[in-house]
């Protein structure tokens, strides 16, 4: 049986640092991490940032097995699964009641407290579900509507203008008292709940909650900025500690095209968190020595008994040696194994297809599309197929890649070395890697071929 990807399941995130689970021995860092919010006081914003596909959310998962263990509650926020389905204010007030019902506090009165303060609050807050007015704390801001209505008393009488500004800016003022006043009760109504939250923590003098928010590097800029500004004004609240989890240069690109920033981008975001962990994967002998395991073991889930196959082997040592070479991350280590698992069950015990060249234009669709799309085009040239031969290892012989693409792109017959000019392809050489792309990465499955005996060697 081939899966399409690997095992992702609660019950492996349970199992946490386990040495079948912590291939790039992050456990220690958790481990740091988790005594560090053991004594964190008040509140906190941090950002757990890393390149794209380095296994961020993987390494929270598992951390929060930790924090169980250990009697620190937590509760994790797909942001990305939300960002069509709710606005930033809702969803977070949803990552606080699913913190009390994982806590069996379910129909406590604090958890009632709280969404009949969170909707009270966020009555004033939302004029509409869609958008969050964030500057509706902040003294002076007077709205659009606000600004038409005066204007209009303006044109229609100097007197009358001057009464109706003075009319509705003392509605302002008295709306931010009241808002003001709605958001302390909404703080304190977390307060409350986090206590009961973590009544039952072991240890600790001081309840707390640490709220996960991942993929907000994923999201509509639009949505990840409402949601870092709305926990900046309205969650900041005693013994709530919230994790970022994100690319930061992605996010900073975000309050880039929202707040019309330039280079400073980056400065405003460090407006918003007060703690910055970096996730680290490539560090040379660390990284190659743990990207290896991760090969074996995401192959060995996804491929199964396919990897016993002469096929489905030659196509995991290819993506042994292609990963390290061009320092795959693991998202695109997942991808390949996919895409491996898709030629896996296209070609079946066939023996025309190629595990070595198979690997290497795989390794192009996920990592150079460009030169992709040109060998299913049947425009790559020799030299651009040759950039992505990695160096000779135990199971790769770079000269012997070298001259297969020479054997299949090379103009010049003299210049293909002498032992690989009679190898036969089935089909003319210049539509052998189009056909591996079309009709087997491409199209799922292996046409017949059909010898031409015409065709070029």
């Amino acid at each position: 049986m081939v899966k399409l990807r690997p095992a992702d399941t609660e019950e492996r995130w349970r199992a946490g640092f386990t040495s079948e689970n912590d291939i790039f021995q992050r456990r220690d860092l958790a481990d740091r991490l988790t005594n560090l919010y053991s004594d964190l006081e008040d509140s906190s914003v941090a950002i757990l940032e890393g390149d794209w596909g380095v296994g961020k959310t993987t390494f929270v998962k598992m951390w929060r097995s930790m924090l169980a263990k250990r009697g620190l509650p937590s509760v994790y926020v797909d942001a990305f699964a939300q960002d069509y389905v709710a606005n930033a204010y809702e969803a977070l007030c949803g990552a606080f009641v699913r913190a009390a019902e994982d806590a069996n506090q379910g129909a406590s009165g604090e958890l009632k407290r709280f969404t009949s303060r969170a909707a009270k609050f966020g009555k004033r807050l939302l004029p509409t579900a869609a958008k969050i007015v964030v500057k509706a704390a902040t003294i002076g801001v007077v709205g659009n509507s606000d600004i038409e209505a005066i204007q209009t008393a303006i044109e229609e009488s100097a007197d009358a203008a001057a009464d109706a500004t003075e009319e509705r800016l003392k509605e302002v003022l008295e709306d931010h008292s009241r808002t003001e006043e709605t958001h302390l009760a909404l703080k304190k109504a977390i307060e409350q709940l986090v206590a009961k939250i973590g009544s039952r923590m072991e240890g600790h003098d001081s309840p707390r909650l640490i709220v996960f928010v991942d993929e907000l590097d994923r999201c509509r800029p639009a949505f990840a900025v409402s949601l870092l500004e709305t926990i900046k004004h309205f969650f900041r609240a005693e013994g709530v500690h919230f994790v970022i989890v994100a690319n930061h240069p992605t996010l900073a690109k975000s309050f880039k095209a929202v707040h019309n920033l330039g280079d400073e981008a980056n400065e405003y975001l460090e407006k918003f968190y007060d703690l910055g962990i970096h996730l680290p994967l490539h560090q040379a002998e660390y990284s190659e020595r743990h990207m290896r395991s991760y090969v074996a073991q995401v192959f060995r889930e996804g491929l199964g008994e396919a990897t016993k196959r002469q096929f489905g082997h030659d196509l995991q040592e290819m993506c042994d040696a292609l990963a390290v070479a061009h320092r795959l991350s693991l998202r695109q280590v997942n991808s390949f194994v996919l895409l491996a698992s898709i030629c896996v069950t296209a070609v079946g015990n066939s023996k025309q297809t190629n595990a070595m060249l198979v690997a290497h234009l795989i390794l192009l669709k996920i990592k150079f599309p460009e030169l992709y799309l040109k060998v299913k085009a049947g425009t790559i040239r020799l030299e651009e197929m040759q950039s992505i031969v990695a160096p000779s290892g135990d199971s790769y012989n770079s000269e012997h890649v070298q001259a297969v693409f020479a054997a299949l792109l090379e103009k010049d017959l003299n210049a293909i070395p002498e032992d690989y000019r009679g190898i036969s392809f089935g089909m003319s050489r210049s539509k052998f890697l189009p056909h591996i792309a079309n009709s087997v990465i491409d199209l799922f499955a292996q046409p017949t071929m059909q010898t031409d005996p015409n065709a070029a060697p």
